[in-house]
């Protein structure tokens, strides 16, 4: 293994651990509705606040709804590993060393 197949493959674990730190992440309600929520680390899930507001006869009124992430969306993640991995895997051949064979 050369040099630049060792950074390759430095560079491919690295993302790798980036992506698991920051996952994406998803809010599932109570009926089975699932909303995105992005990318969060992985130690603090996402929270999304919507306001709603009214101004009826002069008085105001506002209605704050939060979200928290309650699951990792784990189909992105995994194929975002998988990306990873191939580029990794791609690099890591196109940086080979071509060996030369004694001619017959």
């Amino acid at each position: 293994m050369n040099g630049k197949q060792q950074v390759s493959l430095l560079i491919g674990l690295i993302a790798l651990l980036l992506i698991w730190l920051v996952p994406p992440w998803r809010h599932v309600d109570s009926d089975g509705v699932v909303k995105s929520m992005g990318y969060s680390p992985l130690w603090q899930p996402p929270v999304h606040t919507e306001t709603q507001g009214a101004n009826i006869l002069g008085l105001k009124f506002e209605l704050k709804e939060s979200e928290q992430a309650n699951a990792i969306d784990w189909q992105r993640l995994v194929g975002e590993g998988a990306v990873v991995l191939i580029a990794s895997g791609v690099a890591f051949a196109l940086f080979a060393k071509t060996r030369k064979t004694a001619g017959i």
